[in-house]
């Protein structure tokens, strides 16, 4: 196998009995030597960049333990990491991985915490944060109230900041009204996102005009929600949707409200236990524009017919 075949495309039988290999199919091969999940990659790598082969580094869409590989490949002279491979890592729940390339270099912002977000990827979001990358709270606690995941919620309403006042800037194109940002690092910074400016000084209840039209985040920056915003009865519908007694508990343990919405989200979950939970806490009951009647027995579809009884 050879580097030095002609052209962009496939391979081409040589004399000496390798295959000759374009450039693009030579980066191809280098990459997925990169990113082979077995303890030999180094080995493959070593081997393809000596010759006879002489592959050039290339770069790599994702890594098996990326913080151990890094610096071997950076090394090895290829390319830094760059923020597509940043939202893999986070994809993937690669915390450490994603660490390292913050340290890099790499700058992520929100949309990488919304994919981080978006899979339940807690350790990424904790590392986001740290480095003042800006959370979509609203959209990660809706998310971890389908999911019934009790430690990312708790994160987000008590770990991230959500509620506690401070002025900076937040937002990303065109502003963000539900992002909330870090406590700064290499990820904060001042430069304002499109069509956006920066935002002055704000308070726990909403944040200062302006704020939300900012860049990626900020040092300090505004947090754009108050608790009692982001815990409403709509949420508790999600929660109980999910079929998780402990988030529903806990939501209510901070005085999220509750409405006809939470017998029919117990009811879409099929948990009995969680509706007899209800009925115990008080729940009130009434009509439900998801499923129909809710009566005392339980719930009642737009068709009359039993959906979960109580």
């Amino acid at each position: 196998m050879t580097g030095n075949g002609g052209g962009n495309g496939g391979g081409h039988g040589g004399g000496n009995g390798f295959l000759r290999l374009g450039p693009l199919d030579a980066k191809v091969v280098v990459s997925c030597a990169a990113c082979s999940p077995t303890p030999d990659w180094a080995d493959k790598v070593a081997w393809l960049l000596a010759p006879p082969c002489a592959f050039p580094p290339a770069g790599w869409g994702g890594l098996y333990d990326a913080a151990t590989r890094l610096p071997h490949l950076r090394a090895y002279g290829f390319p830094p990491p760059d923020k597509a491979m940043a939202d893999g890592l986070a994809c993937e729940g690669d915390a450490e991985g994603l660490a390292a390339l913050v340290a890099a270099g790499v700058r992520p912002d929100v949309t990488t915490a919304r994919l981080a977000a978006r899979r339940g990827r807690l350790g990424v979001l904790r590392v986001l944060h740290g480095v003042g990358c800006a959370i979509p709270v609203a959209e990660a606690v809706g998310l971890a109230a389908e999911g019934g995941r009790v430690d990312m919620m708790a994160w987000l309403v008590e770990e991230c900041g959500v509620g506690q006042g401070g002025g900076g800037t937040a937002g990303g194109e065109g502003g963000d009204a539900q992002t909330v940002s870090g406590a700064g690092g290499p990820a904060a910074g001042g430069q304002a996102g499109e069509g956006g400016t920066t935002g002055g000084e704000g308070t726990a209840e909403r944040p200062a005009a302006g704020a939300g039209a900012g860049g990626a985040g900020g040092a300090g920056a505004s947090l754009l929600f108050r608790v009692s915003e982001l815990l409403t009865e709509e949420l508790f519908a999600a929660a109980a949707a999910s079929g998780s007694m402990a988030l529903a508990a806990w939501l209510r343990g901070r005085g999220c409200p509750w409405d006809a919405g939470a017998w029919a989200g117990a009811a879409l979950a099929g948990s009995g236990e969680l509706m007899e939970w209800l009925r115990e806490q008080g729940c009130p009951m009434g009509v439900s524009a998801h499923s129909g009647v809710i009566t005392k027995r339980g719930v009642v579809n737009h068709e009359g017919c039993s959906v979960c009884e109580v």
